[in-house]
């Protein structure tokens, strides 16, 4: 069991870890900037691997925690649930990322179709007319209103 109170400290930092760059992760989804999200992925696949590693090294965190003295197991729990939160936020702020996401690029072509059939023949280069079978259509206008 004191190798299982060894991994403790070092389950909790990768919980902390995780939690945080969950948070900022939400954040970032929040303004609208999956750029910052995406800069992140990879520390986050590390982290949680590390975690799944860390759970399968400890076992049975509620048999671990018995032998751990009552702070430390608060301070262990609350990080837990403090993750379990923020883990449950982050999942709904991609999912309501990628519904917004796939609406804008259903407006998108929509637009375009839209557009592409009110042309009698689509073009590719300026003057240059081609038919609608040979043509790889380009050239379409969007507002910014979806």
């Amino acid at each position: 069991m004191s190798d299982v109170k060894q991994l403790l400290p070092a389950f909790l930092d990768t919980v902390d870890r995780l939690s945080a760059i969950l948070e900022a992760e939400n954040k970032a989804l929040a303004k609208h900037r999956p750029d910052l999200v995406a800069a992140t992925v990879d520390q986050k696949i590390l982290l949680g691997q590390t975690f799944e590693r860390q759970m399968q090294q400890i076992g049975s965190l509620k048999d671990a925690l018995d032998t751990v003295a009552p702070e430390k197991r608060k301070r262990i729990l609350d990080g837990i649930r403090r993750f379990g939160a923020i883990a449950v936020r982050n999942q709904t702020a991609i999912d309501a990322a990628q519904r917004a996401t796939e609406r804008i690029v259903t407006h998108i072509v929509e637009a375009v179709r839209k557009q592409d059939a009110q042309r009698p023949m689509p073009y590719s280069r300026p003057n240059l007319a081609r038919s609608r079978r040979t043509a790889s259509r380009i050239s379409v206008s969007l507002n910014q209103t979806f």
